[in-house]
């Protein structure tokens, strides 16, 4: 597992609500699952390798890398 626990550190100390925890999966050297929590934007988006992507609760585009 890949964790970044604030993307957005400068943001998140000036209290500006634009920073977010980063969290990937990965197996046999690839990145298949991948998460990113907004709480100050109160968002959270997923994805799965080969899957559509998930942004609270609602199907979106494909998730590529």
């Amino acid at each position: 597992m890949i964790i970044d626990p604030i993307d957005g550190t400068e943001e998140f100390s000036r209290g500006i609500q634009t920073f977010g925890t980063l969290m990937g999966i990965e197996s046999n050297g690839e990145i298949v699952a991948a998460m990113v929590s907004a709480p100050g934007l109160h968002s959270r988006w997923w994805a799965y390798r080969g899957e559509a992507r998930t942004a609270m609760g609602k199907n979106g585009s494909m998730f590529r890398t």
